[in-house]
């Protein structure tokens, strides 16, 4: 057992060594072509008639990043300048700046509940539970998104959140939160079922094979695991398949040592 598991390493070594590679190299073509866009940008963006088009189109593409920087260049108002930069250090999983801005908001923004929900993520992000719920608990107003924080920050300090998730709806948004919650839980097998739901509904989503992955790896189902990473690569998004790739060799070998 111990060859067969050596083997088996050895096999998806060469594989694993390039796609690591070939991520390497993506990430360094969007750095070099990142530079050059933040280089000819204040020279660019003097040429363009509807500058605030440019950000439509990155926002289209979700690439914050490029986002953020175009955001400099834009005649946006203070309070519309800090909600956007708050908006894209979220994004950019830049969490503390983005906490600091909507504290500045909250000081002086006629949306104090809409601004203290995306305060509670950004502690929550942090793992800062306390400050999140209390942050949560001043909202007043009811939303989907107060509904799923709700239950994810029960679940994170161990409290019943049974009575949130009965307010899920049948939206994409909120699917994935009760999926993850099932995950987050231990349920894998049911969390697999559910993104595979939401993938049998949503094809175009294929980073939920991701997900589905994942539940089958916690849940040790090697065979489901490679069938499903198989598409993955297809889809040509390898960076987490890449990462749970590396994980199976060393369980593998844990698993048929014993």
């Amino acid at each position: 057992m111990l060859f067969l598991s050596s083997v088996a390493s050895q096999s998806v070594k060469p594989f694993c060594e390039r796609a690591e590679e070939k991520a390497v190299k993506e990430h360094l073509a969007q750095e070099i072509l990142r530079v050059r866009v933040v280089c000819g940008m204040s020279i660019a963006m003097k040429n363009i008639r509807n500058p605030k088009s440019v950000l439509t189109e990155f926002l289209e593409l979700r690439d914050y990043k490029g986002s953020e920087t175009v955001l400099d260049y834009l005649n946006f108002s203070r309070k519309q300048h800090q909600l956007w930069k708050a908006y894209f250090h979220f994004q950019n999983e830049k969490y503390d700046e983005a906490q600091q801005l909507y504290l500045a908001l909250l000081e002086t923004a006629d949306n104090p509940d809409e601004n203290s929900l995306f305060l509670s993520c950004c502690y929550f992000h942090q793992k800062l539970y306390d400050e999140a719920m209390e942050t949560l608990e001043n909202v007043q107003s009811e939303s989907p998104l107060k509904v799923r924080l709700q239950i994810h920050l029960g679940n994170k300090m161990k409290r019943d959140v049974k009575i949130h998730v009965e307010q899920l709806s049948s939206s994409i948004e909120d699917q994935l939160s009760d999926a993850a919650l099932l995950y987050d839980t231990g349920c894998y097998q049911d969390a697999a079922d559910a993104y595979n739901n939401l993938l049998d509904k949503n094809p175009e989503h294929v980073c939920l094979n991701v997900f589905v992955s994942l539940c089958h790896f916690k849940n040790v189902s090697i065979i489901a695991w490679c069938k499903v990473t198989k598409f993955y690569h297809i889809a040509s998004i390898a960076n987490h398949a890449y990462r749970i790739t590396m994980m199976w060799p060393k369980r593998a070998c844990l698993s048929t040592s014993k």
